[in-house]
């Protein structure tokens, strides 16, 4: 392997010395082996052999591409040198003897030719992990499409919810794109605008007028009398400023940033080094611990920023693992949980919880930070316990005898710039955490602002590149700009408030005079409609109506605390929250995916029922004790 930077160095696997075997003893034991072995040995052979011709020649114009760039004495003599002395290498006319020694062991010529073309075959370069499209699964959410415009006639039949129906539509044929992953999950997601914008899913914003008595009326219909769609400019304006100027893409984007400082600076393979070395006999354990970082990371500076910097953490530990390993998806999965659970421990913990705060004050009641953290603490952390077990009774996790050891074979020194710009990471992440006070909410007024400040600082001082801005996780953002504009038209289609209301008044029709089962049946219907739209979209558009149902049952805060316990609860789906997208996006260096979507749907939608339990249950006596 060829590193370079300051030096040029070529290391080698040990074992490989130790068990170094000349081609003359090599060709002495070939000799010994029957005839039909030698040929089946023929195509390793030749694959060796062209792996030593690939890896010369991308050797030898590495250094003569860093001899260009640097300038000065040339190194490529001197690698190339130091190349062919090492024992495991020889020059390539000793490689071209061995093989003639192999083929005079055959014989059958044309084995011989077919074996070695098989040999080149299997050292030839491969292609990216490809993400050919399943036509099966684009086949299948065009049948979820027309099974929905054919049975929506039968559900209304006066007609009178065209656009909620339309955007039904889209919105089940963009689930089941992301289910099935018939296509990248970007690319589902980035196909969002375009199928709400063609499908006119939309309705025309409604226009003002004076009425008779000099009031403002809102008229919403045209000379038909039905409302009009929007219009194509006017809805892609919106979605697409929805999609790339919310400020959550710029908070995930400073979160992106924050982690690639740390990783400049080789924190996070220091602190996987010490975790390892902690816990490496221990890996049930550190996954336990990871999980608990998770929970308070997020209480700190919400959950939107916390998984991104945890699986920095996580990622040189995730690369020495071998390929499908259950343990991986069980770490990943579990990192992604975790912080669904640490964003219900503080009203600044997930913006849901902020919305849950402002309808409560609309109704005059109200819910104390100290009171909110001491009930939410034992729900997030029992359902942390819960999870835990759920990932390993279902995945089994028990691949990982011991965590591999990160040793860091040159670690950098943290020079004055290095620990500035780790203060600059420190502090913006205090600000998040204190943001909420209001004489910093008045001087920043959005997290998105602090990032932003990072953000500038990184990029502005050099310590970060335009490369490493280029090399930010864009498809990323691009994910979560699509689930911005699908809940977008799911609320302005009337489709959220339709649903929210329809699952609120069959929840109701069944209920009776007790406090505690209409908490019950909303925290249900809440579960449903969080875990197929973002939380906090369903948060804005429920929790208003939600507070009103509580403020008439006489305990608008019990209600209101329980559903949003639940909005951080439903994390069936990959697209059901943040942590959830991001741990879906994590990949190993193959770019094959550690976690699919079958996968949360497996260990997520029994997690989402037994925490909403919790919050309907114990969340709802401990808040009653505490009001």
């Amino acid at each position: 392997m060829v590193k370079f930077g300051q030096v040029v160095d070529i290391r080698a696997i040990a074992e490989w010395r130790q068990h170094y075997l000349s081609y003359e003893k090599m060709k002495r034991i070939m000799k010994q082996i029957p005839s039909s072995k030698t040929e089946d040995d023929v195509s390793i052979a030749e694959s060796l052999r062209s792996f030593v011709l690939v890896n010369h020649e991308g050797i030898r114009k590495i250094v003569k591409k860093l001899d260009k760039l640097i300038g000065g004495t040339p190194r490529q003599p001197q690698i190339l040198k130091r190349l062919s002395a090492e024992p495991f290498y020889t020059g390539l006319s000793e490689i071209e003897d061995w093989m003639v020694a192999l083929e005079q062991l055959c014989s059958n010529a044309e084995a011989v030719l077919s074996m070695k073309a098989e040999g080149r075959k299997q050292c030839a370069p491969q292609a990216p992990v490809s993400s050919t499209p399943r036509v099966w699964g684009v086949v299948a959410s065009v049948l979820v499409a027309c099974a929905v415009l054919l049975l929506t006639p039968l559900l209304d039949p006066d007609g009178n919810n065209e656009f909620e129906k339309r955007c039904a539509c889209v919105l089940l044929s963009i689930i089941t794109l992301w289910l099935t992953e018939a296509l990248p999950y970007f690319v589902t997601s980035l196909l969002v605008p375009v199928l709400v914008v063609l499908g006119r899913v939309m309705p025309a914003e409604p226009e003002e007028h004076t009425g008779k008595h000099g009031d403002v009326q809102h008229d919403t219909t045209d000379d038909s009398g039905s409302t009009p769609a929007m219009e194509a400019a006017d809805a892609a304006k919106l979605l697409l400023s929805s999609m790339f100027g919310s400020p959550v893409i710029l908070l995930v984007l400073a979160g992106l940033v924050a982690a690639a400082v740390v990783s400049r600076c080789q924190l996070e393979l220091r602190l996987a080094s010490a975790l390892s070395e902690w816990l490496g006999r221990y890996p049930l354990a550190f996954m336990l611990v990871i999980m608990q970082l998770g929970l308070a990371t997020s209480m700190c500076v919400s959950n939107v920023t916390a998984p991104i910097l945890l699986l920095n953490v996580l990622t040189p530990l995730l690369r020495e693992m071998p390929g499908g390993s259950r343990y991986a998806k069980a770490l990943v999965l579990g990192l992604a949980f975790s912080c669904n659970l640490g964003g219900m421990l503080t009203p600044i913990a997930s913006p849901q919880n902020a919305v849950a705060l402002q309808a409560l004050a609309y109704r005059g009641a109200t819910i104390g930070f100290g009171t909110w953290f001491l009930v939410a603490l034992p729900i997030a952390e029992i359902g942390l316990l819960l999870v835990h077990g759920l990932l390993l009774l279902l995945l089994r996790p028990f691949d990982c005898a011991q965590l591999p050891r990160i040793s860091i074979e040159k670690k950098q020194k943290l020079g004055r710039r290095e620990l500035s710009m780790l203060c600059c990471v420190m502090a913006t992440t205090v600000l998040w955490a204190t943001l909420s006070f209001p004489p910093l909410h008045d001087t920043f007024g959005d997290p998105a602002v602090v990032g932003l400040a990072l953000v500038v600082g990184s990029f502005g001082s050099g310590f970060l590149t335009k490369d490493d801005f280029n090399g930010l996780n864009w498809h990323l953002l691009a994910l979560i700009g699509g689930g911005n504009a699908l809940g977008l038209a799911v609320s302005k289609s009337g489709l959220l408030h339709l649903a929210s209301h329809s699952l609120l008044k069959a929840q109701l029709s069944l209920g009776g005079t007790s406090v505690w089962l209409l908490t019950a049946e909303l925290v249900g219907a809440m579960l449903v409609i969080t875990s197929f739209v973002s939380h906090t979209v369903a948060a804005i558009v429920t929790m208003p109506l939600i507070a009103s149902i509580g403020a008439h049952a006489g305990a608008p805060a019990q209600i209101v605390f329980c559903c949003t316990l639940t909005c951080s609860a439903a994390m069936a789906l990959p697209m059901s929250s943040f942590p959830n997208v991001n741990s879906l996006l994590a990949e190993d260096d193959y770019g094959r995916a550690y976690v699919n979507a079958a996968d949360f749907v497996l260990v997520g939608l029994p997690a989402s029922m037994l925490v909403s339990a919790l919050s309907a249950t114990l969340a709802f006596w401990l808040i009653g004790l505490m009001l």
